[in-house]
């Protein structure tokens, strides 16, 4: 901020002494007193440093040396000429360099006019400083305070950063942790699903051999029908000759005491053919050995016991049949309910299949779910960290800007300093010198 001193109108310079207490009229202006702008400079002294024209002159005659021959004269010497270095002084400061004694002893209208000009212009630049300068000062403090506020903020920032950060890797060790769940539950799943599979081959084998035990049922049937068809052959035969046979019977019953202990072993052998018939597979080929066994067992025996003989062989066969059937039904039976076992064991493992599958299922499907919330959570977390980047660089351009702002101002009090600096030192100077005069002239 420049200081410029055009020289003022007379009403003008009377209305601003007005706010210095300075009561002056334009005739004060036409017609100067020099007593009375005596008053007027050192008011305007006063003004200007903040101090009384009469304190700064007997500071300056302190150190001047009077004459003891007549120390009156002296002394209203020296006050009159340090009174116009002080005014010297101050003038030089606000950029009048011509004021001089003359100023003090014989005012003109021309002279009082400037000079009052220029403490008006300097006075008024002054205060468009002090104001600039609080105004420098309210806006630093405010900048200062943005500041603080914005350092306050990126602290904040930088914790719940801090905690986002941690909160975010525990929220990846979980993800870690229900991936791992995940993939033991698919394992889990897959040796269920191997488990299922054997289960259903074991259901298949189990039919197949349920179809193989109907088919030896059907057989046995069909072997059972053919021994009956034979059996009422035989019975129509004893009828058409009942008492030949009678006799005949009689007759052979004697034989068949005789050889009851011959043929017990005989039945042992039946009855080990039977057990043999139960457990072949291929009951046809058994029925057909107990037969050829039967007829080679009553080749041994008298003709006479031939006909009881095959009667008896043929109701064993009959009872060896029926228990073949009866063990075939018993068989059926235990493979009826081995099957509704294994399908009951099937159901229950189905259902625990199905209950883990269920589990499973549920637990991916949360797991999904907490996934896609992390995975939102943490991209809400991404582009609130990019906002406030965002807004951190924005703050630290309109921290830079203030910084640049606040340097800008400050060289340019730094340059009204100096300048200020520079008058003094030159009015301090002058004053030197003016003194060194006058105590070379009171040595003289």
């Amino acid at each position: 901020m420049t200081f410029q001193s055009p020289q003022l109108p007379v009403h003008e310079i009377v209305t601003a002494f007005k706010e210095f207490d300075i009561d002056v009229s334009e005739h004060d202006f036409r017609q100067p007193d020099p007593r009375r702008w005596r008053e007027v400079y050192a008011t305007m002294y006063e003004a200007l440093t903040g101090r009384s024209i009469e304190s700064a002159i007997q500071t300056m005659l302190k150190e001047i040396k009077l004459d003891a021959t007549n120390p009156e004269a002296c002394e209203e010497a020296a006050g009159q000429i340090a009174f116009t270095q002080c005014l010297q002084r101050i003038m030089n400061a606000c950029g009048y360099k011509n004021f001089s004694q003359k100023d003090v002893i014989r005012p003109d209208p021309k002279g009082v006019r400037r000079i009052a000009s220029v403490f008006i212009n300097r006075s008024r630049h002054d205060t468009r400083v002090l104001d600039f300068l609080g105004d420098i000062q309210e806006r630093a403090q405010k900048s200062q305070g943005e500041y603080e506020s914005v350092l306050r903020k990126n602290k904040e920032l930088n914790q719940r950063q801090s905690a986002d950060e941690a909160n975010y890797v525990h929220r990846k060790a979980e993800l870690q942790k229900l991936e791992d769940d995940v993939e033991e539950g698919n394992k889990v799943l897959a040796e269920l699903q191997a488990s299922l599979e054997e289960d259903k081959r074991s259901v298949q084998d189990l039919k197949l051999n349920y179809s193989e035990m109907e088919s030896q049922k059907a057989a046995l049937k069909q072997i059972y029908e053919q021994k009956s068809q034979e059996c009422e052959k035989l019975s129509r035969k004893i009828v058409q000759s009942p008492k030949k046979f009678q006799v005949e019977l009689d007759r052979l019953k004697k034989k068949v005491m005789d050889m009851k202990s011959q043929l017990s072993k005989e039945e042992q052998v039946l009855s080990e053919s039977r057990i043999l018939l139960e457990h072949s597979m291929n009951k046809t080929d058994a029925a057909a050995k107990a037969v050829k066994l039967a007829i080679e067992v009553q080749a041994d025996f008298d003709k006479d016991i031939e006909i009881c003989n095959e009667i008896k062989g043929l109701t064993e066969k009959h009872a060896d049949l029926q228990d073949a059937i009866n063990s075939c039904f018993i068989q059926e039976e235990d493979l009826v309910e081995r099957f509704r076992v294994r399908q009951a064991q099937r159901h229950t493992l189905t259902s625990h299949s199905d209950l883990r599958q269920q589990s499973n299922l549920q637990k991916l499907a949360d797991f999904r779910g907490y996934s896609e919330k992390l995975k939102e959570s943490t991209k809400s977390v991404m582009n609130e960290a990019s906002t406030i980047k965002d807004k951190m660089s924005q703050l630290k351009l309109k921290i830079s800007e203030l910084d640049n702002r606040v340097a800008l101002e400050r060289e340019d009090l730094q340059k009204e300093k100096d300048i200020l600096i520079e008058m003094v030192d030159k009015v301090e100077e002058l004053c030197e010198q003016g003194v060194e005069k006058i105590k070379a002239s009171f040595e003289k």
